[in-house]
């Protein structure tokens, strides 16, 4: 009786899973839940259907197969599919057969029931053949069907279950996609051995899907994927080991491997490495017979090497011919050109046959010209007489003023015969000097007032005499002079012709400024009958004052000198600070001529049409564009030296003059171009309109950076017989 009762109760349980299967399987919306619990009621049966459980797993199985019917009856809103499952899941709770044996024979006695026969052949079927139904359901588009059997094929043991089921949550095939599990099961699987899940965790690791991004450890799973001879994973193993760590030769090995196995993609790039000569020898022809057996078979790889590799021939072959017709117009070109010079030298080698006789004493003379040597003048103004002669005015025929530059064609040590622009003359020698003595003294002058004070020519000879005895550097990195105005007294300049009480007598004192440490110097000097310097004694002197008084005790030999307490004024002489080596900054001194008080016999006054205030200096380009600003530091890489002049005038009435620039290198030597005029660098003619304003003069140099040394350069501006301005500018090395 409890047999028939416990038949009657499962035969409904069957009727109402039959029903609510059906039920199920018609909603869209449950379809998925309905293949969830579809799994659940096969995993309860295959317990149920083994050889006499216990009670105890009859009991488990019971409320499992209640849960799957009540979570049925939360499947949706579906009003059928609720009372189905109600029905299903009251009548299993009341099954407790004392028999268990019995309930279970009843169980499989109603295998012929459509429910019971679906769930009775999945808990027959062994993991691979539940693996190959889970293959044909996904290869016939039954996307739950092949994840219901992929489930159970990896519950029996299946590995390449695995990866079944990850493509199926990869790709959101049966199921919801979701690349993290998708991952989840490729890991599994590919701890289990699977080659395929450790393939597809190689790509999902290097381009992070469902997965941080980590190529180290997708790389780590292609290399053992490989090494288990997938044939993908050989193939990329082999491409990464080509292009990623250039180890061609195991990369060949690795895509032949491949290629052996069968695998299109692996034969197109060992194709690839015959044509690169990557871990092969060079075989393009054996590189084009690989693609083109690919092409035949449809592959996309080979296809593409291919076309590449006829492009790259075609545009090879293209610049072969580009180059020959290149070479070919230059071997032409070379040959006019041999032709062109052979005519050139023909012509050249004629005319200068022809020409070399009346050349000759043409060429003599301007080589004599070129060897003179230069001069300067230290007066104010010195008269160029046509004759050796200083008793008369008549034969004067001009005046040259202090720092005129002359040629010397002779020197008997009273006159010289020099060239000063166009004139030419004698002077009396005694007022010329050579080019570096010049130099020295012209950068002693630390403001005008002290040119214009120290006017007389031996008192400059012995300021001079002063300087080259002691070996003392001018300029503003040297030794200067200060001076306040005539008018002011005392001044830094004594010219008094002191009565020792016997035979010494101190016609003239002075004191140097040194701008390297502020200290300063003394210095005495007395002169014989021809007017010749005489040195008599020099002492520090204190940082501040002026000369007051200068006595002389004979009995001692000593000299006594009174200096004034006053502090010096700033026209006298302006601060200056001490220039650093390591950037020094350009060295100008503006140099105007005086234009009263001659100096000696042979001087004379004159002003000049133009007075320039003050000159600073940049490096220009060619197309005047501005490398080093006006007022830093220059050096010798620099193109075109221009310069920057401030000027003022006595009318406002617009003055058209034509300046002479004179630059003097380090050795002494005037900078002269193929054009330049005999006495100048160049000429340049100017408006100077109103009585104030500057004018950019034109720049002297090259493109290429190689005019100027390293060393001291002098700048000199002359305008009608006047020198305007004289600079000096450090040029440093590059």
């Amino acid at each position: 009786m409890a047999s028939e009762l416990l038949m009657v109760k499962i035969r409904q349980c069957i009727k109402d899973l039959n029903a609510l299967a059906e039920i199920i399987a018609r909603s869209e919306e449950n379809e998925k839940k309905y293949a969830e619990i579809k799994l659940l009621i096969a995993g309860v049966w295959k317990e149920l259907t083994a050889a006499y459980p216990r009670e105890e797993e009859v009991e488990n199985a019971c409320i499992k197969l209640k849960d799957a019917a009540q979570e049925y009856n939360d499947a949706g809103d579906n009003l059928q599919v609720k009372k189905s499952a109600s029905g299903f899941a009251s009548r299993i709770g009341t099954v407790k057969p004392v028999n268990y044996k019995e309930f279970c024979d009843a169980l499989k006695q109603e295998d012929k029931n459509r429910s019971i026969d679906y769930l009775t052949k999945v808990a027959t079927q062994s993991p691979d053949e539940l693996a190959e139904m889970a293959r044909q359901a996904y290869l016939n588009k039954r996307y739950q069907e092949a994840v219901s059997y992929a489930i159970l094929a990896i519950q029996g043991g299946n590995v390449w279950a695995y990866l079944l089921l990850g493509l199926c949550y990869e790709d959101g095939l049966g199921l919801p996609k979701d690349a993290r599990k998708a991952y989840d099961t490729y890991l599994e699987g590919a701890k289990k051995g699977n080659l395929d899940c450790q393939y597809q965790l190689y790509w999902m690791l290097w381009d992070g899907i469902g997965v941080k991004q980590d190529p180290d450890q997708a790389i780590v799973w292609l290399e053992r994927a490989a090494k288990g001879q997938l044939p993908e994973a050989m193939r990329e193993w082999g491409k990464y080991l080509l292009r990623n760590v250039h180890r061609y030769s195991e990369a060949y090995a690795w895509l032949s491997k491949a290629a052996q196995a069968g695998n299109e993609d692996a034969k197109a790039w060992v194709g690839y490495c015959h044509e690169k000569g990557f871990g092969v020898a060079k075989d393009v022809r054996r590189a084009k017979s690989i693609y083109q057996e690919g092409i035949q078979k449809g592959n996309k790889v080979a296809q593409k090497f291919y076309n590449d590799l006829i492009a790259a021939e075609k545009a090879e072959a293209e610049r072969r011919r580009v180059a020959k017709k290149l070479e070919d117009e230059r071997k032409r070109q070379r040959r006019k050109k041999r032709w062109k010079r052979f005519w050139r030298w023909f012509w050249t080698l004629l005319f200068l046959a022809i020409a070399g006789y009346f050349a000759k004493n043409w060429y003599a003379g301007w080589q004599e010209e070129q060897d003179v040597p230069h001069s300067y003048v230290f007066a104010d103004n010195l008269f160029i007489r046509s004759s050796m002669s200083a008793e008369t005015d008549q034969n004067q025929i001009g005046t040259l003023p202090y720092g005129t530059e002359l040629r010397v064609y002779s020197n008997d040590s009273t006159w010289a015969y020099v060239k000063a622009g166009k004139l030419k003359g004698y002077v009396s020698a005694d007022y010329l000097l050579s080019s570096e003595d010049f130099a020295l003294l012209d950068s002693a002058w630390g403001n005008e007032d002290a040119k214009e004070i120290v006017e007389t020519s031996k008192c400059r000879l012995a300021l001079l005499d002063f300087l080259k005895t002691k070996g003392m550097a001018t300029g503003s990195d040297g030794w200067q002079l200060y001076a306040r105005p005539k008018e002011i007294k005392p001044n830094a300049v004594l010219f008094p012709r002191l009565n020792n009480g016997y035979d010494k007598f101190t016609e003239f004192a002075f004191i140097l400024k040194s701008h390297v440490n502020n200290s300063r110097v003394l210095a005495v000097y007395g002169f014989k009958d021809d007017e010749t310097p005489v040195f008599l004694h020099s002492e520090k002197a204190p940082d501040e004052g002026y000369l007051k008084s200068i006595s002389y005790t004979r009995w001692n030999d000593k000299y006594r000198v009174t200096y004034s307490t006053d502090t010096p004024s700033r026209s006298a002489e302006p601060k200056r600070e001490t220039p650093r080596k390591e950037t020094p900054q350009q060295e100008t001194v503006t140099r105007q001529p005086a234009t009263t008080r001659p100096a000696a016999a042979e001087t004379a006054d004159d002003e000049p049409p133009i007075t320039l205030t003050s000159v600073v200096f940049a490096n220009m380009d060619y197309d005047r564009n501005v490398l080093t600003d006006f007022g830093q530091q220059l050096y010798s890489d620099m193109q075109y030296l221009q310069a920057k002049i401030y000027y003022k005038k006595k009318v406002s009435m617009t003055r058209t003059v034509t300046l002479r620039i004179k630059i003097i290198q380090p050795n002494g030597t005037l900078l002269r171009g193929s054009s330049s005029p005999a006495d100048c660098t160049f000429t340049e003619t100017v408006k100077f309109p109103g009585t104030t304003g500057y004018y950019v003069v034109h720049g002297w140099g090259n493109k290429e950076g190689n005019a100027y040394m390293p060393g001291r350069y002098r700048y000199e501006i002359w305008c009608e017989g006047f020198r305007l301005y004289a600079a000096n500018i450090q040029v440093l090395a590059r």
